[in-house]
């Protein structure tokens, strides 16, 4: 069973282990910039993660990561926050067929995004 809860400091070490995305360091980071994000706890381990922003009316989603993918965690994080969101992924991302079945939809795109010169997918899940 999964609970859900608003990351602390002492979080940052776990959140990094399930990282794949962001560089070393930039979590840690993220966090003393003052922002905030949640964590699913399994059986008293950090599961996953989701970072993001709200924007007034909507909330933008930086990094959202499982360690365990299927079991449903994702679809609980991302239920976290307004309920308007957006999101940016690489075009080459899996998950944007996870983001597809939670009624994202792409927006526009950005050219050369990414230092590797890849295509960002904007993606929304409502008019933001």
């Amino acid at each position: 069973m999964n609970s859900i809860r608003k990351a602390e400091k002492e979080d940052i070490a776990a959140i990094e282990k399930i990282n794949t995305v962001w560089p070393d360091g930039t979590i840690k980071t993220y966090f003393e910039q003052g922002r905030s994000g949640y964590v699913a706890v399994s059986d008293g381990t950090i599961s996953g993660f989701i970072l993001f922003e709200d924007r007034g009316n909507w909330t933008h989603v930086f990094l959202l990561q499982v360690s365990d993918k299927g079991h449903g965690i994702g679809r609980e994080l991302m239920s976290i926050g307004h309920p308007k969101k957006s999101l940016h992924v690489r075009e080459s991302n899996p998950a944007r067929g996870f983001y597809e079945k939670l009624g994202f939809h792409v927006s526009h795109t950005k050219p050369y995004y990414y230092a590797d010169c890849e295509t960002a997918l904007i993606m929304l899940n409502a008019e933001v």
